[in-house]
């Protein structure tokens, strides 16, 4: 019996609920049939609206019931409650006469030539509904013709659905959009929120050059005077070098200005540095999340346990997921060394091949073996300058003779693909930080072959092929973390401190609390530092911390590696997105 009686109460609801639907439908549908009667028998109405020529004979707790607009004037005091007529300027009649067929009839007859003038009365009377349907209707009709002005009506009338629909039409549809009249025709601070917007779906950045460079040349006597406050918006590191240097620096409109002459030595700078392109900080370094190319944080093998490692290759993207790369060919043990040059990732040494060179290729997503070095290595240190790849200092512990910890340097040529002894170092070190500043490549402390850490700081230059000892670090620091930034050296020590180094002076930066791991991977993004994973004692990290150079203060990103590792390679590079194809599974 309880069982008949829950679902007899289910179906009465249910039923009940119908019936009530029922009635409200039935009800709603007289009320506007006796509403649609009154005002076109003119019965009861106590209010005249003029419009233009027209005279409309109204009621006002109708038109107080639509709009808020004509309920202040009514309950206001106004003379227009009083003598009960109202004048309504700069509406046309039409437009009022569609409006008042709405609220008495719920019936609207939009077309595209009427949509815009009822949908500003509609926002001035502050009828919302009809607001709404205006909004529906032009979003249906909106094309790469009427986008633009659909936009800038939209802003002009508050109505904010309108105006991030049509906006993401513009910027879908940019290089169809971009040719026209309309777009010729804005001004310069809405050409800058176009092309300033990371959805803007464009093949390459030539075709925002371009683009910018005509609606100037549209008005060039009164848009000349933009071209600064323009060019501060494209992104000139994205373009081939060949357009850099042949078609932008060419272009008369810059010859003069120098603003734009230091943001175009600046886009030069980042093609002809490829070895510092990791420490490359711009605003304009920024692609679009359309564009065929993403910028990705590689994690290259590790481990999370001692003495053990993989060839698994992994990446973080922009959008805090992660995607298997091409894995690597072999498994190089652990304490093998990696450093970027331009876009490709160089892994050498290791445990299990102290001689062995690997090198990645972003832009197809593959590894190939390049000559082995000269000397076997682990725990060394890698950097690129110039067109070179150089492994300073390092461990062998295959070597049965009393030198274990390395001091020979020998560099590997990317024009022949050969490697060459250089120089040696100061002080045999292994576990040592390395970063370059002009040309000079700089270790930070490290283990001596007496088994001692060190505070010493030594400077290796490239270009005479000497070492010496120039600095002595507050602090021992062996598998520390360093890096280049504005000029300066910035050390990340495995106790959390954060130290710069500049031509041999040491200053304490800040301090990440409660930090206290090494074999971390670093990466410099911005003006901020993400440090990824890392092992204390027995505990292995997943976790990315962010360390913000500027404001000296330390959080946690929000972003977790997929597992708990450390002992890994870290660099940044470019990627094609067909190749972030595999994404991993947390």
């Amino acid at each position: 019996m309880l069982k008949k009686l829950n679902v007899y109460c289910t179906e009465k609801d249910i039923m009940g609920k119908t019936e009530s639907e029922d009635l409200q439908a039935d009800y709603t549908t007289a009320m506007i049939s006796g509403l649609q009667q009154l005002y076109e028998s003119s019965q009861y109405t106590d209010v005249e609206i003029e419009v233009e020529n027209r005279t409309f004979h109204c009621h006002r707790l109708v038109l107080a019931a639509m709009s808020p607009y004509f309920d202040a004037m009514f309950s206001s005091g106004m003379i227009e409650s009083q003598n009960h007529k109202v004048n309504i300027k700069n509406v046309p009649s039409s437009t009022f006469d569609i409006i008042l067929q709405f609220i008495y009839s719920g019936t609207l007859a939009l077309n595209e030539e009427n949509v815009g003038d009822v949908l500003q009365t509609s926002v001035m009377m502050q009828i919302k509904c009809l607001k709404e349907r205006c909004e529906e209707f032009m979003i249906s009709k909106v094309d790469t013709e009427n986008c633009i002005g659909t936009w800038k009506l939209a802003q002009g009338h508050g109505c904010h659905y309108l105006t991030q629909k049509s906006f993401r039409f513009i910027l879908h549809y940019f290089t169809e959009v971009c040719q026209t009249e309309d777009f010729r025709a804005l001004d310069v601070f809405e050409v800058i929120s176009i092309i300033s917007d990371n959805d803007l779906n464009v093949k390459d950045e030539e075709i925002v050059i371009e683009t910018v460079f005509d609606w100037i040349h549209a008005d060039i006597d009164n848009r000349k005077q933009h071209i600064k406050t323009l060019f501060e918006h494209l992104r000139l590191p994205l373009l081939q070098p060949e357009y850099l240097l042949e078609v932008v620096e060419q272009n008369p409109l810059i010859q003069n200005e120098t603003e734009c002459r230091e943001i175009l030595d600046e886009a030069k700078r980042y093609h002809l540095l490829p070895a510092r392109r990791q420490e490359f900080i711009s605003p304009r370094l920024v692609y679009r999340n359309l564009g065929d190319f993403e910028e990705v944080v590689v994690c290259i093998g590790g481990s999370n346990e001692r003495e053990q490692t993989r060839r698994t290759v992994m990446c973080c993207r922009n959008n805090k997921n992660w995607n298997y790369l091409e894995p690597l060919p072999y498994d190089p043990g652990v304490e093998y060394a990696t450093c970027s040059y331009g876009n490709a990732i160089f892994a050498s040494g290791g445990s299990s091949n102290l001689k062995g060179m690997l090198c990645y290729h972003s832009n197809q997503n593959m590894w190939t073996r390049c000559q082995s070095m000269l000397l076997g290595r682990r725990r060394h240190s890698m950097e690129a300058v110039g067109d070179s790849v150089y492994v300073l200092g390092g461990f062998d512990d295959t070597n049965e003779e009393e030198f274990q910890t390395i001091l020979a340097i020998e560099k590997f040529k990317l024009s022949t693909g050969e490697w060459e002894d250089c120089g040696y170092l100061s002080t045999p070190v292994r576990s040592a930080s390395s970063a370059v500043d002009r040309e000079k490549i700089f270790l930070f402390g490290g283990v001596t072959g007496e088994n001692f850490d060190t505070k010493i700081v030594q400077c290796f230059d490239t270009r005479r092929n000497t070492c010496s000892v120039v600095s002595q670090l507050p602090v021992f620091c062996r598998l520390s973390s360093a890096f280049g930034y504005q000029r300066k050296v910035v050390i990340i020590c495995p106790d959390g401190k954060i130290l710069s180094f500049d031509d041999g002076a040491v200053e304490d930066v800040g301090c990440i609390p409660g930090f206290e791991r090494y074999s971390f991977g670093s990466v410099l993004q911005g003006d901020s530092v993400n440090i990824y994973g890392g092992i204390k004692s027995s505990e292995v990290f997943n976790d990315v911390i962010c360390f913000n150079l500027s404001s000296k203060t330390a959080s946690l990103t929000g972003t977790y590696m997929p597992e708990r590792l450390f002992g890994f390679g870290c660099a940044k590079c470019v990627i094609h997105k067909k190749y972030l194809n595999k994404p991993v599974c947390k």
